[in-house]
C-alpha cells in the first residue's frame, strides 16, 4: 500500500512547484511515484463531437484512451470524487502517493506565501 501525502494551500503559494520538485526527487530515487489533484472547477478533456465525447454521449459510463505514450481516463461523475475515490482509481503500483488540495485529509504540509518585507 502506497504512502500518501497531502499539500494543501492557498493558490499561488507554490503547492504544485512542490509536489513537482518531491516527485522529481523521489522518482529519481527509485520510487514509484503518483499524484492526484483536486479542482474546483469543470475539467474539459474533450470537444463535442469527437470519438470521446461520443462513446459517453451515447451512454458509455468511463472511456479509456490511449496512444503509443499515454493513456487517458474520461468518467462523468454527478459530484466531485472524494480523495478514497480517486486513490481507487489510481490502483496500487506505488510506492508514495502525493495529493494536491485535498484539504480534508490527515498528513498534510500547508503552504503559505511570506509577506513582502516579513522576516
Amino acid at each position: 500500500m502506497a504512502a500518501i501525502i497531502a499539500i494543501v494551500g492557498r493558490s499561488k503559494t507554490g503547492k504544485t512547484t512542490l509536489v513537482e520538485k518531491l516527485v522529481t526527487i523521489l522518482a529519481g530515487r527509485g520510487y514509484r511515484m503518483a499524484t492526484a489533484k483536486h479542482v474546483h472547477h469543470k475539467l474539459e478533456f474533450d470537444k463535442t463531437g469527437k470519438d470521446r465525447w461520443r462513446h459517453i454521449d451515447a451512454g458509455s459510463k468511463a472511456v479509456v484512451f490511449g496512444s503509443s505514450d499515454k493513456v487517458n481516463m474520461i468518467q462523468p461523475v454527478k459530484d466531485a470524487l472524494n480523495l478514497d475515490s480517486m486513490l481507487r482509481l489510481l490502483g496500487e503500483d506505488y510506492d508514495l502517493i502525493i495529493v494536491e488540495a485535498f484539504i480534508k485529509t490527515g498528513l498534510r504540509f500547508s503552504l503559505r506565501k511570506q509577506k513582502t518585507g516579513a522576516t
